[in-house]
């Protein structure tokens, strides 16, 4: 058995045995078929020798235990040794997997969160900057026309046709709920700037 593992070893590093991770899908599928056989197999060997030794406990007058039952004992001993030391493994490897994905789906989450938190920032800081502006319409107009004539036609017309707009939503108002909204919409500091 020694020897076995030493070889198995050796075939491993030199690549003559293949990983699980390394191999296709399709080799992966055959290998975990040859697994399961592998393992009803066992499962079966172990079943015969349990229902032989009950057979035999139960044929058996009482007396001191033959060598045979005692190495017999001895192998389901160890058999279950190794059953439950395998059932540990899996377990063991099935929480680190769980554990990574969780990880990764915590990382993830703070990643998104540090990206909204960066834009909210930006958000407060161009929202404080506007808030802070202290000039006034009549201000506005002043440098306009300083900046000369195209500029001042265009903005002018602008300001005509924003009028227009405002007035004729203004028809369109049936109640007072709605002229009351439509108020609320157009009001605020920057129009009563003087």
């Amino acid at each position: 058995k020694k020897y076995d593992r030493e070889r198995k070893k050796r075939d491993k590093e030199e690549g003559k045995i293949k990983f699980i991770k390394d191999l296709t899908e399709r080799e992966k599928r055959q290998q975990r078929k040859k697994w399961r056989i592998a393992t009803c197999r066992y499962r079966s060997k172990i079943k015969l020798q349990e229902n032989a030794q009950q057979f035999v406990d139960k044929n058996t007058p009482p007396g001191s235990p033959s060598g045979s039952d005692l190495n017999m004992s001895t192998a389901r001993s160890e058999d279950r040794k190794k059953q439950g030391k395998r059932r540990s493994r899996q377990r063991r490897e099935k929480d680190k997997r769980k554990i990574k994905k969780l990880q990764d789906s915590l990382e993830k989450t703070k990643k998104e969160a540090e990206k909204w938190r960066k834009r909210f920032q930006r958000l407060n800081k161009n929202h404080s900057n506007n808030q802070g502006s202290s000039k006034s319409p009549g201000k506005v107009v002043t440098e306009i026309m300083k900046a000369g004539s195209k500029e001042v036609r265009k903005n002018l017309m602008l300001g005509v046709g924003l009028c227009m707009q405002l007035k004729e939503n203004a028809k369109k108002c049936k109640t007072q709920a709605d002229r009351k909204k439509l108020a609320e919409h157009v009001s605020g500091d920057i129009i009563r700037k003087k």
